[in-house]
């Protein structure tokens, strides 16, 4: 009797050991470990009671064949296996280059361990669909064959594209996590010539261009379309006339100065304080109005000639005001002064370019007039 316990502990220690190695999770875990249990028993000579029917090989549920629905393309799109069959297919059926590699990308909300576990679920599927069409065995030993060589690669390739564009669509782990727990392989990423075609009954692509590229002179006259009518709002009455009032007019926009610089641009630029006799005499003949097209030129001229030089100036006296060395009075006089001056100076020069020339003296001669309106 003892002889016979310490046999029949001899067989369950062996079945313990045999079956802690069986995978205990998924859809066929069951079947998976009382065939390792019976394995055991076979051994050592001893048989396993049947106690949920057949259990063997037979009662494995294979991944189902049917196909649910039909690309665009024609393929066939099977129904989805389970994640574990579909990572067992990855982790022992493929080598490790063969295998899908997520990129790493930096500052993302989503780990790669999980983009990889995804990856891995879907080249999975994709594999699967893959060796039915091509008449192979669902299994580890089907995945290793020669002959679906391809089909891992067709697999592995499509798995990173569909993964990479769940990942683009989500804004977060969580988002990320949900959106491919719904997602199952789609072999509209699969190559064209990994898919297998079946007829459609939809009008091909090429068709539906035939169709579209018929002249009006191959078929009926087409009736003239009907044109609408539409009755302007209120608002688009009040933009047109706003329109018609500023039709022609253009507005720019410039630099806003303050009060104290347009004044003082404003009286510089009219010379109210010159003592020119030159510009008397301009003003009296514009006044007239006599004035010749040689008279109109010269006149613009010096008035361009002026304008360069009040910026020369004022580019000279703009640090000291800003600095309160020179204040607002000051600034003026010295600008006014300055200006005509030179323009006085240089009265026969074409254009302002002896500005550059002259630069180190009206440079002296604007420190000049500083120290004489100061003494005095």
């Amino acid at each position: 009797m003892d002889l016979e316990t310490d046999k029949h502990l001899e067989v369950v220690e062996a079945q313990l050991d045999a079956t802690s190695a069986a995978p205990n999770s998924g859809f066929n875990s069951r079947d998976l470990i009382l065939r390792a249990a019976r394995k055991a028993c076979s051994q050592e000579g001893d048989d396993l009671p049947d106690q949920a029917g057949q259990s063997s090989s037979e009662n494995l549920v294979a991944p189902s064949p049917t196909y649910t629905q039909a690309d665009a393309r024609g393929s066939q799109i099977p129904a989805p296996i389970s994640g574990t069959l579909a990572d067992m297919l990855v982790q022992e059926g493929l080598t490790v280059h063969e295998r899908p590699i997520v990129q790493y990308t930096p500052r993302s909300s989503v780990p790669r361990i999980a983009r990889q576990g995804v990856a891995n679920r879907l080249a999975g599927q994709h594999l699967a669909h893959l060796l039915q069409q091509a008449g192979i065995d669902v299994n580890v030993e089907g995945v290793r064959q020669p002959e679906a060589a391809s089909a891992r690669k067709h697999a592995v390739t499509a798995a990173l594209a569909q993964e990479l564009s769940i990942f683009k669509k989500a804004s977060g782990k969580q988002v990320y996590m949900n959106l491919a727990a719904r997602t199952p392989a789609d072999p509209t990423f699969l190559p064209s010539e990994a898919c297998h075609q079946v007829p459609s009954t939809e009008p091909s692509a090429k068709a539906e261009a035939t169709n579209a590229s018929v002249t009006p002179e191959d078929g009926p006259p087409q009736p003239p379309a009907k044109r609408q009518k539409t009755t302007p709002s209120s608002d688009t009455i009040e933009s047109m006339r706003e329109g018609a009032v500023s039709e022609g007019t253009e507005q720019q926009e410039g630099p806003v100065m303050s009060l104290e610089t347009a004044e003082i641009n404003w009286e510089a630029a009219s010379g109210a304080a010159s003592d020119s006799d030159d510009n008397e005499e301009h003003s009296k003949s514009a006044l007239g109005g006599g004035v010749k097209q040689s008279d109109f030129e010269i006149a613009m001229d010096e008035q361009e000639m002026r304008q360069a030089t009040l910026h020369f100036v004022k580019a000279i006296l703009n640090p000291l005001y800003h600095a309160q060395v020179v204040d607002k009075d000051l600034y003026k006089k010295v600008l006014h002064k300055a200006v005509d001056k030179i323009v006085q100076t240089h009265s026969l020069a074409a254009d302002a370019s002896f500005l550059i020339d002259e630069a180190s003296n009206i440079q002296k001669l604007v420190q000049e007039y500083i120290h004489h309106f100061r003494n005095q």
